[in-house]
């Protein structure tokens, strides 16, 4: 079984928060704040991203949104897309590359992510 774990953005800190211990429902059961540490943020305002359950060749956790290094492919973002989670890059060029990331993340190793290192993907 796969472990569920959470990472939230923090906008007004600039650091990605590892500490998320919980979201509130809305009144039409939508997701609307996330508390990290006790502490609510809005999810409109926050970014939240998933642990996808694998780790990379250095043995750290691979969240959405992490920046990822492969052997043979250029610098790529995590995301999940049609049902599972994907390396992809060159978002929006028309020249994207994706792979089925379950086979290859024992292959890459995790080197940001899209908030923190976005000039990674430059």
């Amino acid at each position: 079984m796969r472990i569920l774990k959470f990472r939230a953005f923090d906008r007004e800190r600039q650091k990605m928060r590892y500490d998320v211990t919980g979201f509130e429902h809305g009144v039409a059961n939508e997701m609307n704040i996330i508390f990290c540490d006790g502490d609510p943020f809005y999810l409109a305002d926050t970014p939240v991203m998933q642990f996808i359950g694998l780790v990379d060749a250095n043995k750290s956790q691979i969240y959405e949104g992490d920046l990822v290094e492969h052997p043979s492919f250029p610098t790529s973002e995590i995301v999940f897309s049609r049902g599972q989670f994907i390396a992809i890059y060159d978002r929006g060029s028309g020249d994207e590359w994706e792979c089925d990331f379950w086979r290859e993340a024992s292959k890459c190793k995790v080197i940001g992510n899209i908030y923190e290192n976005a000039d990674l993907l430059d």
